[in-house]
């Protein structure tokens, strides 16, 4: 897979900035999707380009009744042939350079790759996490959907050594055991052995989910102080809430010791006099924001094994019950205005042999709309209900070539909802409320060796 990109992607232009967002957008999804897609043997590439004698250049220069000159310019066959030649280096090169030069970039393409891999090895000690979860060993295919490599603590005593010793040496512990379900038919004595070894590994706890009803909720309260924000003049009630970032009548003295703090403070001085200002703001100050937020987390989970399957269903979502924001120095009540307080994803689930379906519903609830319309109304945004359907088969314990394959069929927003659109006067505000490519259908076919 190659994604064809501009250095225009490493930083913004005057009158591209539209083009110069888009790009850098490019640039960070390839590089996701090679560090996702590497693992299943698939390779990606961003070409960043340069300036290249394409039939469109052309015709830019024709329009604009200019004559052509491709000097310098690469050849639509020279970025072809690269391509497909550095594809296998992924995740970036840039065109015309070294992947160990950063040339107009702000760093290497193997600089750039490097961050990558060293992210990707990152523990949880790395992470500042003292506690992980860890099951017996891996999960179904169905859960496995990259192909990770098989492990298993159950099977591999020496792999569990090396766990635990790694555990101690970095100062982790296992504070839950998963993959403990209690179903019909299954006797949790025959899994003795599992226990035991959990019990060698430190684990305090077992998970064991059984058939049934379960409810749960959490209460969360984020107190963000100091966090990234300027002043804002235009908003005249900064005046009173942050009056030591206005200096008024300014006197020479007060002016030399604000160019003072100033790193081209002495060139200013010498562009313009103390007297030339009623008002100086300073908006170097950048830990202004703030934010209140609290609010409900819920959950609601019940699942069966019947006669013809198991069937499996439940809610989960938040309920926001305070939103106090202070950006620019203005504090305000933000509660349902320009996102909603409630979200909610519901599903229902049935498996039986090797088929299984599941229907899931996302719900985002009313809110105010955070801008005007054209004719200066604040609208309400209505609820935006998107469903989804999957549908799975899986050639699980059968002889032949299709042992161990599984086949699935996606439809995203089953009934093509469309998001709410309120017409604007200011672009800056988008005329879209929620997000929606439509209805997509995947297909996707797995095989386990």
């Amino acid at each position: 897979m190659i994604l064809v990109g501009s250095g225009a992607g490493y930083g913004g232009l005057h009158g591209m900035g539209v083009y110069c967002g888009v790009k850098a957008f490019d640039l960070c999804f390839g590089e996701g999707l090679w560090a996702e897609m590497r693992h299943v043997g698939v390779d990606v590439l961003n070409l960043i380009l340069g300036r290249t004698d394409t039939p469109a250049h052309r015709r830019i220069a024709e329009v604009n009744g200019r004559s052509f000159d491709n000097t310098g310019m690469a050849s639509a066959e020279d970025v072809a042939r690269t391509g497909l030649e550095q594809l296998p280096r992924g995740p970036t090169h840039n065109w015309g350079q070294t992947n160990d030069v950063a040339g107009y970039a702000p760093n290497s393409p193997d600089d750039r790759r490097a961050r990558i891999m060293a992210i990707e090895q990152l523990t949880a000690a790395d992470l500042g996490c003292a506690h992980i979860s860890v099951g017996p060993m891996q999960m179904p295919p169905q859960f496995n959907p990259l192909g990770y490599p098989h492990w298993s603590l159950k099977d591999d005593p020496a792999y569990a050594r090396e766990l635990n010793a790694v555990l101690t040496d970095r100062g982790v512990s296992i504070s839950l055991g998963e993959g403990f379900a209690v179903r019909p038919g299954v006797a949790m004595r025959e899994r003795g052995a599992e226990m035991d070894m959990m019990a060698e590994l430190g684990t305090r706890w077992l998970g064991a989910p059984g058939s049934g009803l379960r409810i749960g909720g959490e209460f969360y309260s984020i107190d963000a102080k100091n966090t990234l924000g300027s002043l804002n003049p235009s908003v005249i009630s900064t005046y009173t809430t942050n009056p030591d970032l206005y200096t008024y009548n300014v006197t020479a003295p007060q002016f030399a010791a604000l160019l003072a703090t100033s790193t081209n403070g002495a060139a200013l001085a010498t562009q313009q006099p103390a007297s030339n200002f009623a008002i100086i703001v300073d908006t170097r100050t950048t830990n202004l924001n703030a934010a209140k937020i609290e609010g409900i987390d819920f959950h609601l989970f019940w699942d069966k094994d019947l006669s013809n399957g198991h069937l499996g269903m439940g809610v989960s979502g938040t309920l926001q019950t305070k939103a106090f924001i202070t950006n620019g120095g203005v504090s305000s009540d933000q509660l349902g205005r320009g996102s909603p307080k409630f979200f909610a994803t519901t599903f229902v689930g049935w498996e039986q042999g090797r088929v299984s379906a599941r229907m899931t519903v996302n719900i985002s609830g009313r809110f105010r709309d955070g801008a005007v319309n054209n004719v200066g109304i604040v609208e309400d945004v209505r609820q935006f209900v998107v469903a989804n359907l999957n549908l799975g088969y899986n050639f699980k314990d059968s002889d032949g070539p299709l042992d161990g394959t599984s086949f699935r069929a996606i439809v995203d927003n089953l009934f093509e909802a469309t998001p709410q659109t309120i017409k604007r006067v200011n672009t800056n505000n988008l005329s879209y409320n929620n997000f929606t490519l439509g209805r997509v259908i995947k297909l996707g076919l797995s095989k386990k060796f």
